[in-house]
């Protein structure tokens, strides 16, 4: 189990300038999720396996709530609200107020495979055939966070974060979490020690369980 009490610098003084200093916060619609061997107050991320080799990547997933409807037998899930960005290889999930459109099932880790603005395809893995959708569901149906809703100062993930490649060379101990808003470089937003430093080997898949990804509480 993770668990991350600690906000970088950058985010609190933006938590700060907007309740305190008229300051507006602007939310990325997606964050990132990576890996390292250290991270600290000022953000800087030390020990993250290089983008791009060794089978890493950051895990993008979505932070944003937005109303959805698809058509039958169609593969197109229609946006509205929320962001119009859900670039490929974004984690998505899904929630409703009665039925979701078949084979959608709630609280399931989806990956974004196609679209673009306000219309996206998904897929049940990363790079996989898109859905077809059997039925439009009913009642209200949504996009949701990957993150759940926040308690006793504290947030969960509701859904496995998986990330998206096979590792192809041993990354070594990771013993560091961290949230940052860009899939390379970027701000670190959030950060933590992984209790007990994972070592991660070759053809190995590293992912996050749903409520394993545990941050706070804010002290």
């Amino acid at each position: 189990m993770a668990s991350a009490p600690s906000m970088t610098t950058y985010l609190s003084n933006k938590v700060l300038g907007y309740l305190l200093g008229g300051v507006s916060l602007t939310i990325p619609a997606t964050l990132f999720l990576g890996l390292a061997t250290s991270c600290n107050a000022a953000g800087t991320v030390t020990g993250e396996p290089t983008i791009g080799q060794k089978g890493y990547t950051r895990v993008q997933f979505s932070n944003s709530k937005a109303t959805i409807t698809v058509t039958n037998s169609t593969t197109t899930v229609n946006v509205t609200g929320g962001t119009t960005t859900y670039p490929v290889g974004t984690i998505v999930a899904f929630g409703t107020t009665d039925t979701l459109p078949q084979p959608l099932v709630a609280a399931t880790p989806y990956f974004v495979v196609g679209g673009s603005g306000s219309t996206i395809t998904v897929a049940t893995s990363p790079g996989g055939t898109a859905i077809t959708f059997t039925s439009t569901g009913s009642g209200t149906n949504s996009l949701i966070p990957a993150f759940g809703t926040a308690a006793s100062a504290q947030i969960s993930n509701a859904i496995a974060l998986t990330f998206p490649q096979d590792v192809t060379t041993d990354w070594g101990a990771m013993s560091i979490f961290f949230i940052t808003d860009a899939a390379t470089a970027g701000n670190a937003w959030l950060y933590n020690a992984i209790s007990g430093a994972t070592t991660i080997a070759i053809d190995q898949t590293p992912y996050f369980p749903a409520t394993l990804l545990v941050i706070g509480p804010m002290a």
